[in-house]
């Protein structure tokens, strides 16, 4: 059963069940008295994410779609490897091979 509750009357502050499978309520703070009847079914709309439902943001799809991909990592390494060499900023290229060297021991070591 999807709720909301208002602890303190007339407050901005909520608790918030947005699921009806959610095992988690959620503490909703508004500015200046929004409406909450207009908020609330966005809330709800976004809640149904089954990473974790309930929770009113959409956290696979973001995580989705802010991954870049393994060409679009080496193709920025590579920008700012060049730039870092135009600039004479050696360390960068230092700590590129320390950090690489990390996961080279750390694959080794999960064998």
């Amino acid at each position: 059963m999807k709720w909301c509750y208002r602890p303190v009357k007339g407050s901005s502050n909520f608790v918030v069940k947005l699921h009806e499978r959610a095992r988690f309520a959620y503490a909703i703070g508004s500015f200046n008295h929004t409406d909450m009847s207009v908020v609330l079914p966005v809330l709800v709309f976004y809640s149904r994410d089954p990473g974790l439902i309930g929770y009113p943001y959409p956290l696979l799809r973001v995580d989705a779609d802010a991954r870049i991909s393994g060409f679009e990592k080496k193709l920025e390494e590579n920008k700012l490897r060049i730039t870092c060499k135009k600039e004479k900023f050696d360390f960068v290229d230092f700590d590129t091979r320390s950090t690489s060297m990390h996961s080279i021991m750390d694959s080794q070591k999960y064998r």
